[in-house]
């Protein structure tokens, strides 16, 4: 390995991802306040419960005032961005789409502006550090990573309290059982419900956040 190579990798990558945090800095900014992230698969089909779910739940969001952030790809976040669009007050500050280069190529997010970038940790710190409230619908991989990083951050007290919510109990049961056992065996210190809820009510969600926000 050639060192001075890999430093000017490292320096160039550092670049890059100040120059790109800084510009999504700036698009969330001009996003209506507060800001809520959505998570999900872009696997959900267009018109099944799921993205059904996300699309009147963004809807929702968006008619108390509420900004939605997603991944930009297709399925859930796709919903999600098209039932914040369709149904704020100003839609140039409803929503936008937080992509990574070379993922969902040749996708067109219909519904929401993107913000490029290049690296997954840069997406992650802008889809995360900004939001006063995170909601997941069922997903994958991408999805439950997103969701422990949250829970692993709000845990070290990196990142501040707020509310996590997943919407669909019948996907997520397993994975909330195995928290409650990880809990249990005492490889978790923060039982589950001071950690997130599961619900499949969308008002109950919307009214959650709303409850915290003052």
């Amino acid at each position: 390995m050639n060192w001075f190579t890999e430093i000017l990798k490292v320096w160039w990558v550092s670049f890059k991802s100040v120059f790109q945090l800084s510009y999504g800095v700036y698009r969330l900014s001009r996003l209506s306040q507060p800001i809520i992230s959505v998570f999900g698969g872009k696997g959900a089909y267009e018109g099944g419960k799921y993205t059904l779910w996300a699309e009147q739940f963004a809807a929702e969001c968006a008619k108390k005032g509420m900004s939605i952030v997603t991944g930009g790809g297709p399925g859930i976040m796709e919903a999600a961005n098209c039932g914040a669009f369709k149904n704020a007050k100003d839609k140039k500050r409803a929503t936008l789409g937080i992509g990574v280069s070379g993922v969902d190529e040749g996708f067109y997010n219909k519904c929401a502006p993107l913000v490029n970038v290049d690296y997954f940790f840069v997406r992650k710190w802008l889809l995360t550090h900004y939001a006063q409230a995170f909601v997941l619908f069922p997903g994958g991989i991408g999805t439950v990573d997103e969701f422990f990083e949250v829970l692993n951050l709000m845990k070290l007290k990196k990142m501040k309290r707020v509310p996590v919510i997943l919407i669909g109990k019948n996907y997520w049961q397993d994975l909330l059982d195995w928290y409650q056992r990880a809990f249990e065996s005492e490889f978790i210190s923060v039982p589950p419900q001071q950690m997130l809820i599961i619900t499949d009510d969308i008002h109950e969600a919307v009214n959650l956040i709303l409850g915290t926000l003052g």
